[in-house]
């Protein structure tokens, strides 16, 4: 594991790298990206799992979050776009990796920013795990007014959209690479629905693996069984 600087207007954010022990070129690429209020550690069980199988991954901490500067209280969607833009170029820039073949995996509000990556920059494959979604109004305001556990965010999950609806249904639309996508069986956070809206928004159906962890609820933290689940579910996913 090697610590590493990530700078993203004018922040500095913290981030891991997470190398297979045999190095070689054209190594596949990992981009971990956590949820709300979460911390790249979460990841980094999962991370040391990919890099056995010859994985380079980067978990790292979004403004405000963990070890990274900003103020959680007045940074943006915009801001935070910024931040997984600027790993994604960081990641770019690693030693031995195959810039063609990132893989995205996005929990949650890290789902949700990974999906609006595949719009700015190339990626090969996406995971969505538990996405959240939101409205477009309000990109520009401080994110915490419209965090996910809100009732009114909830209620507002739970309504079908069209893939042209939100910036994140549209960049899954316009995707032409690999979507997995997991859903918790009980997720208090994630209704079904915005679920289905996601499934409805992949133009290929044959690019999209969907599958159910059956009582698992939005957040694994405390579940071993259920975190094991979705890393033996990613792995399988990612090496077929």
């Amino acid at each position: 594991m090697q610590p590493v600087e990530i700078t993203s207007g004018g922040r500095t954010l913290a981030g891991n790298f997470f190398y297979p022990a045999d190095r070689y070129d054209n190594l596949p690429v990992v981009l971990l990206i956590h949820g709300w209020a979460s911390a790249k550690e979460r990841y980094f069980g999962l991370a040391e799992k990919l890099s056995e199988s010859g994985f380079v991954c980067l978990a790292f901490d979004l403004s405000g979050h963990g070890k990274s500067g900003g103020d959680i209280n007045t940074l943006t969607r915009e801001d935070f776009l910024n931040d997984v833009v600027a790993a994604y170029d960081f990641l770019g820039r690693g030693r031995g990796i195959d810039a063609k073949n990132i893989t995205i995996v996005g929990s949650s509000w890290g789902a949700y920013l990974g999906a609006l990556l595949t719009s700015e920059r190339a990626v090969a494959r996406i995971a969505l795990w538990v996405p959240a979604d939101y409205p477009n109004e309000g990109f520009d305001a401080p994110h915490i007014l419209q965090s996910g556990e809100r009732p009114k965010a909830i209620k507002w999950r739970a309504e079908p959209r069209q893939s042209d609806a939100t910036r994140a249904l549209h960049a899954i639309h316009q995707f032409t690479g690999g979507v997995l996508i997991v859903e918790s069986g009980k997720d208090e956070i994630v209704p079904h629905q915005t679920i289905v809206n996601y499934m409805q928004a992949v133009a290929d159906k044959r690019q999209l693996t969907h599958v159910v962890m059956e009582n698992a609820p939005h957040s694994l933290s405390g579940h071993e069984n259920f975190i094991q689940e979705f890393e033996k579910i990613l792995c399988g996913w990612l090496l077929q």
